[in-house]
């Protein structure tokens, strides 16, 4: 199962040209989710640390507005969602619900620590070294 989930990663603009061996050591720290449909990844102002890759499964993007959810966005296999969470750690600016049973690989910033204490390089794709 590791070669899918490096590809699936290797086309997330945010990874940007990460060796393939780097993305085997990151999938070894990220936990595979389970999300049944109509339950939450996370809620609007939940405190952030993660992003997720969705693998299978459909999920909604929803914003909290004049006291109703608003959909901005629909999320299917392969898209990404969550990653600024790795950028600035602020709580999350909306929710993210499955719209079918989903399954997604979790990145936590603590995940990406590791990866840089391994390979120091590593920075350089996502801070523009």
């Amino acid at each position: 199962m590791e070669e899918p989930r490096i590809e699936l990663l290797q086309r997330m603009p945010v990874f940007g040209g990460i060796r393939a061996d780097i993305f085997q050591f990151l999938l070894t720290l990220c936990p595979v989710v389970f999300v049944p449909v109509n339950n939450s990844f996370f809620r609007e102002h939940d405190e952030a640390d993660s992003m997720f890759v969705l693998e299978a499964g459909k999920a909604d993007v929803l914003k909290s507005w004049g006291g109703q959810q608003h959909l901005l966005r629909n999320l299917k296999e392969g898209d990404c969602f969550g990653e600024m969470a790795l950028m600035d750690l602020c709580p999350r600016s909306a929710s993210v619900r499955a719209a079918e049973d989903c399954t997604a690989l979790r990145v936590s910033a603590d995940n990406l620590y590791q990866v840089y204490a391994r390979e120091p390089d590593i920075r350089d794709v996502f801070v523009g070294g």
